[in-house]
């Protein structure tokens, strides 16, 4: 592999199967507290950081109270403006409207403060640093989810644990947008449509639901011009409908199991 052959000297968890982004972080949650570490920084494949962004994150993280997680301010690569223009930011955390309904990435509000640290509502988890005690109170990623909505779940989760999710300016991530999601249309909008009704089922009343998701589809098929992909939209909703919730994975069990296969 690519990775051992550049750094020989890092010791590198790797699975045998795609298990999708959720249960992939759980893997490194796991690793990250069999090892003594009281944080985990969850990183996505397309995306570079400033040599200083998690000194930035890590400090403030560690003189908060009950902070549950903290997020860098995203931009996107390459460069659209100067660091300090909102264009050029892809994501500083994001939050919920209730008309037209939908989960908003950026946070264009007035009167919002962007410059300094602030709590939001929900970070992506494209960056962010989570100290395992989140874990410990709130449980693991959902497995369910391949991509899509798991961090949007995970933030949920959080605020209802009563812990506060930070965004922290001057922490620069850059993100190459859906570089990987983008290559394969067909599983980029079956899982959408997959998770996006996982997720409503998870958080929502059923006529909450019923509305949000027909406004989602309406905006994503008809509005942006997407109709060419219905299929496999509608099967990754078919699928999120039917599929059983179950209970969030505790870190405790979990750590039990993979410790049971060690000693095998």
């Amino acid at each position: 592999m690519r990775l051992r052959t550049a750094y020989p000297n890092q010791e590198i968890v790797s699975l045998p199967t795609n298990v999708g982004v959720p249960a992939g972080f759980n893997e490194g949650v796991l690793w990250a507290l069999k090892h003594g570490y009281k944080y985990v920084f969850l990183l996505n494949n397309d995306t570079l950081l400033a040599p200083d962004m998690l000194s930035e994150i890590l400090t403030f993280q560690t003189n908060q109270v009950n902070c549950g997680m903290v997020m860098p301010k995203v931009l996107f690569y390459p460069e659209r403006e100067e660091t300090t223009h909102r264009r050029a930011v892809w994501s500083d955390g994001g939050y919920y409207r209730k008309f037209p309904p939908g989960f908003i990435q950026k946070d264009n509000r007035k009167n919002i403060d962007f410059e300094h640290p602030r709590k939001i509502e929900f970070a992506p988890a494209c960056g962010i640093l989570v100290p395992i005690s989140t874990f410990e109170e709130v449980g693991l990623f959902d497995p369910g989810y391949f991509f899509f909505f798991e961090d949007w779940d995970f933030s949920i989760r959080t605020r209802k644990a009563g812990l506060d999710i930070w965004c922290v300016p001057n922490a620069i991530l850059w993100h190459k947008v859906s570089k990987s999601t983008k290559k394969n249309d067909a599983l980029y909008w079956y899982t959408l449509g997959e998770s996006m009704l996982r997720f409503y089922r998870r958080h929502y009343p059923v006529l909450s639901s019923f509305f949000q998701v027909s406004y989602r589809i309406l905006r994503d098929l008809f509005l942006n011009g997407m109709l060419k992909h219905w299929k496999p939209y509608f099967r990754g909703i078919f699928s999120g409908l039917q599929s059983e919730l179950g209970d969030y994975p505790e870190i405790a069990e979990k750590l039990s199991l993979h410790n049971g296969k060690a000693t095998e």
